[in-house]
């Protein structure tokens, strides 16, 4: 979950209540208030909170019971909150390096058009499109597994355990 104060709102929402549960202010099995109480108290619409919902399942941290309302998951018990969760944390370190990557990328064109040493700067411009293109790689695998954790990558036969 990104951090608070940063992206959309419903990011920022979903980013505020997942730190509440993660700190233990909500507990697991705790019901939510419901999507109107919601949009008042973070005074937003009903949309958003619906999308702040979704981004919160998503991501493993609460369950909707249809008729019932919105629960704080426990990731001991539920596996698919667990997985859900470990998979939101590496999308997350895969963004910051994501962006560490756009800095060094930066950093590698102001020192082609410097008097930096050629050699050097084309040796560590070729490192940096090969690190690239494997972050980008992981990123796609890494957006597959968010929709299909079970079976990220149907075109490839599963894995055998033993």
């Amino acid at each position: 979950m990104d951090k608070p104060g940063a992206g959309h709102p419903y990011q920022v929402i979903a980013a505020s209540i997942a730190t509440k549960i993660e700190d233990g202010e909500l507990s697991p099995g705790e019901q939510l208030p419901s999507v109107r109480a919601l949009a008042k108290e973070y005074d937003t619409t009903a949309a958003t909170v619906q999308k702040v919902i979704k981004t919160l399942t998503e991501d493993g941290y609460v369950k909707t019971i249809p008729g019932r309302g919105i629960f704080v998951v426990n990731p001991e018990t539920d596996p698919d909150a667990a997985l859900a969760r470990k998979i939101t944390n590496v999308a997350n370190m895969f963004g910051t390096l994501g962006e560490l990557l756009l800095g060094l990328e930066q950093h590698m064109n102001s020192l082609k058009t410097s008097k930096v040493d050629r050699p050097f700067a084309e040796w560590a411009a070729h490192d940096y499109q090969q690190m690239a293109v494997a972050v980008r790689d992981a990123l796609d695998d890494l957006s597959r597994a968010k929709k299909n954790p079970y079976n990220p990558f149907p075109d490839r036969e599963p894995r055998r355990t033993l």
